[in-house]
């Protein structure tokens, strides 16, 4: 039995390293170029990096987001990025809020580039003072906070998704959303967390379900860490000055990075198919979650697995000791 998990540990370790050096010749531009690409909250952050990348690519690239102002500025730039003079830019302003949203930015990115290849759902709400992050305790601003964050970072991304997946269907496309490694950390902000574990777990059935029914879509769920911007620094600085906590010690298992590389990566999981992505990458990541991408159909493939182990752990206990 030793021996047997001797050969998986080393099989699998072989398998990442081969899988490093190749990923790392992986052409991604040529991927995405030509391809037609989806990004909401791309007007800043990582989404506005996302957007740049795609666009270098060769992509025609469609940008979502609140504010007219940034959009009109990051589709400018887009076009200057693009390498071919063809490829086609445009921004959506929305509000994900409004639960009608959804369909009419789906509409709209199918009138103006006429297929979707990639769908990157990115958009999210965020503590944006020190009350926001107070420990629970069940009052108004609290449950309004955690209405909002499911609204926007749960239903609208559900909705979005709905109308997109035919469109994905047509053109084997790719679906990759954004959640949050603070849904393992959720004390620090429950409604935020809160959301972004349910939209986990939402599309992770969504991935089930298209792979039982043998449909060619992809889902890749990605797991931010701690992000060297705005938006990452100011949400530390509330909730250590709110709990009297330092939470960038706490996430210091994720290195942070910065949000051009993050956008990257994040684009180039997607071109890869991944199941799941975390980045930064935790140093201490279990090894199942990484194992989980080996598999065609990664959870029930883990879940047997631990299921097996469980099993073994259970009679060895019984019989040897």
């Amino acid at each position: 039995m030793i021996f047997k998990l001797k050969a998986l540990v080393a099989g699998f370790l072989s398998y990442q390293l081969y899988r490093f050096f190749i990923s790392s010749e992986i052409d991604y531009k040529e991927l995405l170029k030509n391809r037609n690409v989806l990004i909401t909250g791309g007007s800043s952050g990582i989404g506005e990096e996302m957007a740049k990348y795609c666009a270098e690519a060769g992509s025609n690239v469609v940008i979502v987001a609140r504010r007219k102002s940034l959009l009109d500025k990051v589709a400018t730039d887009l076009r200057g990025l693009s390498p071919s003079p063809t490829s086609k830019m445009h921004y959506i302003v929305a509000d994900f809020s409004d639960p009608d949203v959804s369909e009419s930015v789906i509409n709209e990115a199918i009138q103006f580039l006429g297929s979707l290849d990639y769908i990157i759902i990115n958009h999210a709400i965020i503590p944006s003072s020190p009350k926001d992050v107070l420990k629970w305790s069940g009052n108004e601003h609290q449950r309004n906070q955690l209405a909002s964050a499911m609204n926007i970072n749960f239903n609208s991304y559900v909705t979005l998704a709905t109308h997109a997946l035919p469109y994905l269907h047509i053109s084997n496309g790719s679906l990759l959303v954004v959640s949050s490694a603070m849904i393992d950390l959720p004390a620090f902000y429950l409604p935020y967390s809160t959301s972004k574990a349910a939209m986990s777990a939402f599309f992770t059935g969504i991935r089930q379900e298209i792979i039982q029914t043998k449909t060619n879509i992809s889902v890749t769920i990605v797991h931010l860490g701690l992000i060297e911007n705005q938006a990452g620094l100011a949400g530390c600085q509330q909730i250590s000055a709110s709990r009297g906590v330092d939470v960038r010690a706490i996430l210091s298992m994720y290195a942070a990075t910065d949000q051009k590389e993050t956008g990257r990566e994040i684009i180039w999981a997607a071109a890869r198919k991944d199941a799941y992505f975390y980045y930064p990458r935790c140093q201490g990541l279990w090894i199942l979650r990484v194992l989980r991408n080996l598999f065609s159909d990664p959870d029930r493939a883990v879940n047997t697995l631990e299921s097996s182990v469980l099993y073994i752990l259970d009679i060895k206990k019984k019989y040897f000791w």
